[in-house]
């Protein structure tokens, strides 16, 4: 019988799906895509993943029970990676698998069935936002930063930006409604950086869509949204895709599917797997040119 990975991402609404062959809907956190291609076993005879996402809120009601199946989880956030750790504590040893920006800052780093995978994206705030500027030729002067007060990897990530030095427009949001409301108020042309939250990222096939409609410059920690015209595309994004992200954590479930304990447990993206990314449709809609050239100093373009 297939062993059950249950992949836990937040998102707007409750959603879920069991992921037994390819392809993998295209809703679905790309950190799958990535996961399925590097883990060595069989999709449907050796494991099964049951995926979800819901909001925040509702991660004990819905997810988090006793009820659960699994024999894995993943959770693609540092905030579920929390629910899941105090739901399931070590004695329980159910492992628990996660991405989180900053594991040496939470209370699970140490717990004993909780690992997982740092993608670094609030130490690479200050990147980010530097190549969203440099994006565009001439550079931009400043841009729009969008925080989330109470999400700690957003905080971080704004922290790295002023200490770096930047002193950019920053909006506070907590909802995706907010977020279009901060699209809709801005000037055609203005860099608008989403720092790395996890609603942002559910939400985010509704935020390129209004961004796109107000030809806003949205600029994300992962470039796996930029994307061909004539699909949906954001407009740049720089950091680790997450794609790549999954098939790092597929090398930590693997070692647990094997019998032994990941080591190191948390283990890091390498600098080179960070991509920056443009989308040239997207500029020319909004007037803009983009950095002529080509990666490092300038970024990938997608048409």
């Amino acid at each position: 019988m297939p062993q059950t990975i249950v992949a836990v991402a937040i998102g707007q609404a409750n959603r879920q799906v069991t992921i037994s062959a390819l392809p993998i809907p295209g809703w679905v956190r790309r950190y799958i895509n990535g996961f399925v291609a590097a883990f060595p076993h069989n999709l449907g005879t050796d494991y099964v993943i049951d995926y979800r996402q819901c909001p925040a809120a509702q991660l004990g009601a819905s997810v988090f029970t006793n009820q659960l199946q699994a024999d894995y989880i993943i959770c693609m956030s540092t905030p579920v990676v929390r629910q899941a750790a105090q739901a399931y504590l070590a004695a329980t040893q159910m492992p628990i698998i996660g991405m989180v920006s900053r594991p040496q800052d939470e209370a699970f780093s140490n717990q004993a069935n909780v690992c997982g995978v740092s993608a670094g994206r609030s130490g690479d705030a200050h990147h980010a936002y530097r190549r969203l500027l440099d994006t565009v030729h001439p550079h931009l002067g400043t841009a729009t930063v969008l925080n989330d007060p109470n999400h700690s990897p957003s905080q971080d990530s704004l922290a790295d930006i002023h200490h770096a030095g930047h002193h950019p427009n920053v909006i506070n949001v907590s909802n995706p409604d907010d977020v279009a409301q901060a699209i809709n108020a801005a000037n055609t042309g203005t860099g608008m950086l989403l720092l790395p939250v996890d609603w942002m990222f559910g939400a985010a096939p509704a935020i390129i869509g209004g961004a796109s409609t107000a030809n806003v410059l949205d600029f994300w920690f992962v470039s796996d949204w930029v994307q061909a015209n004539p699909a949906p595309s954001a407009f740049g994004g720089y950091g680790v895709p997450q794609e790549t992200c999954g098939r790092y954590l597929a090398q930590q479930v693997d070692a647990i599917w094997n019998g032994a304990w990941p080591n190191p447990a948390w283990l890091s993206v390498q600098h080179h797997d960070r991509v920056w990314k443009a989308s040239q449709t997207r500029a020319a809609n909004a007037n803009v040119q983009l950095n002529p050239n080509n990666p490092p100093a300038g970024p990938a373009k997608v048409p």
